[in-house]
């Protein structure tokens, strides 16, 4: 369907989201004010290791937590492939090697795109629609990780992994894809 919008308004539409999709990346914050919970969004492992993309998002929960921002974090996302261990059981990893305590870190591991991320986290925690949360991932991924928790009735807090947009090939075609 979106492929066909795009089409009948001859790109237009995509520009137009492209645009809104940079302006949420190249706007969003870093930190955020003080809040219960963070989620932190998975990303696909590389040989059960966390790869630079995640570990960014997986650095910013370990700072929040550290500051006192936020009290626990949930990280979502299952596993990558057969046999593989699921990316939040690694990001835990990461976390309590960098000096996070286990107990301020749930996991949801059963999902495998962030709309499930999402769902799954919501049901795990019974999240509603007044329940705040910060909302860690990477700045070209934002706007569609919002739109789609915004779509399930949640508030998320918007956290960037990123202190800034980086404008490289792979960053700007990483935000035209979303």
């Amino acid at each position: 369907l979106s492929n066909i919008l795009i089409l009948a308004t001859a790109g237009i539409s995509w520009l137009w989201q492209l645009g809104c999709v940079h302006r949420v990346a190249r706007s969003a914050p870093d930190t955020t004010s003080a809040s219960e919970l963070a989620m932190v969004l998975g990303f696909r492992l590389k040989h059960n290791n966390v790869c630079p993309e995640y570990a960014q998002r997986l650095e910013r929960a370990s700072a929040l937590l550290h500051s006192r921002s936020v009290q626990r974090v949930i990280i979502v996302g299952g596993r990558t492939g057969k046999g593989d261990a699921s990316e939040a059981a690694v990001g835990k990893q990461f976390l309590v090697a960098r000096g996070i305590a286990e107990s301020a870190i749930l996991l949801e591991e059963s999902s495998r795109h962030t709309l499930e991320n999402l769902r799954h986290a919501r049901a795990r925690l019974r999240l509603d629609n007044d329940t705040a949360f910060v909302l860690i991932t990477s700045r070209y991924h934002l706007a569609r990780s919002l739109a789609l928790a915004s779509g399930l009735s949640l508030r998320p807090l918007p956290c960037a992994a990123e202190v800034r947009l980086a404008y490289n090939p792979l960053t700007l075609l990483k935000l035209a894809r979303e």
